[in-house]
Protein backbone atom coordinates (compact mmCIF):
# COMPACT_ATOMS: atom_id res chain seq x y z
CA UNK A 1 0.00 0.00 0.00
CA UNK A 2 3.05 2.34 0.29
CA UNK A 3 4.30 2.27 -3.30
CA UNK A 4 0.80 3.44 -4.50
CA UNK A 5 1.19 7.06 -1.51
CA UNK A 6 3.08 8.94 -4.26
CA UNK A 7 0.60 8.07 -6.84
CA UNK A 8 -2.47 9.14 -5.03
CA UNK A 9 -0.82 12.20 -3.68
CA UNK A 10 0.09 13.30 -7.39
CA UNK A 11 -3.68 12.48 -8.14
CA UNK A 12 -4.87 14.95 -5.26
CA UNK A 13 -2.10 17.34 -6.07
CA UNK A 14 -2.88 17.35 -9.56
CA UNK A 15 -6.32 18.05 -9.09
CA UNK A 16 -6.17 20.54 -6.51
CA UNK A 17 -3.80 22.54 -8.83
CA UNK A 18 -5.83 22.35 -11.93
CA UNK A 19 -9.02 23.35 -10.14
CA UNK A 20 -7.44 25.84 -8.00
CA UNK A 21 -9.88 29.02 -8.89
CA UNK A 22 -12.96 26.77 -8.64
CA UNK A 23 -13.03 24.74 -5.15
CA UNK A 24 -13.11 26.53 -1.56
CA UNK A 25 -9.85 27.58 -0.09
CA UNK A 26 -10.05 25.17 3.17
CA UNK A 27 -10.70 22.34 0.32
CA UNK A 28 -7.27 23.59 -1.20
CA UNK A 29 -5.46 23.87 1.71
CA UNK A 30 -6.63 20.13 3.23
CA UNK A 31 -6.02 18.01 -0.35
CA UNK A 32 -2.55 20.50 -0.09
CA UNK A 33 -1.79 19.02 3.74
CA UNK A 34 -3.33 15.68 2.46
CA UNK A 35 -1.09 15.25 -0.80
CA UNK A 36 1.90 16.02 1.12
CA UNK A 37 1.62 13.30 3.80
CA UNK A 38 0.87 11.47 1.40
CA UNK A 39 4.19 11.93 -0.57
CA UNK A 40 6.11 12.45 2.21
CA UNK A 41 4.81 8.75 3.63
CA UNK A 42 5.47 7.24 -0.05
CA UNK A 43 8.90 5.54 -1.15
CA UNK A 44 11.15 7.08 -2.28
CA UNK A 45 11.59 7.10 -6.35
CA UNK A 46 10.51 9.19 -9.25
CA UNK A 47 6.87 9.70 -8.37
CA UNK A 48 8.28 11.26 -4.66
CA UNK A 49 9.63 13.85 -6.43
CA UNK A 50 6.81 14.14 -9.44
CA UNK A 51 4.57 14.87 -5.79
CA UNK A 52 6.70 17.12 -4.63
CA UNK A 53 7.32 18.93 -7.51
CA UNK A 54 3.01 19.12 -8.08
CA UNK A 55 3.18 20.44 -4.80
CA UNK A 56 5.52 23.04 -5.09
CA UNK A 57 3.46 24.22 -7.92
CA UNK A 58 0.57 24.35 -5.89
CA UNK A 59 2.16 26.46 -2.85
CA UNK A 60 3.83 29.02 -5.95
CA UNK A 61 -0.32 29.12 -7.01
CA UNK A 62 -1.21 29.80 -3.60
CA UNK A 63 0.86 32.64 -2.71
CA UNK A 64 0.31 33.89 -6.08
CA UNK A 65 -3.57 34.20 -5.48
CA UNK A 66 -2.84 35.73 -2.25
CA UNK A 67 -0.63 38.55 -3.57
CA UNK A 68 -3.50 39.30 -6.54
CA UNK A 69 -5.86 39.53 -3.30
CA UNK A 70 -3.33 41.70 -1.34
CA UNK A 71 -2.71 44.00 -4.76
CA UNK A 72 -6.17 44.35 -6.04
CA UNK A 73 -7.62 44.85 -2.58
CA UNK A 74 -5.81 48.27 -2.57
CA UNK A 75 -3.12 47.46 -0.48
CA UNK A 76 -0.23 47.71 -2.72
CA UNK A 77 0.15 51.46 -1.20
CA UNK A 78 1.56 50.20 2.20
CA UNK A 79 3.79 47.47 0.75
Amino acid sequence: MKKYFSLISIIILSLILFNFSHTDYRLTLLGMVIGFILAKKGESGFLKWIAFIVFALCIISLLLAVLAGILMGGAARYL
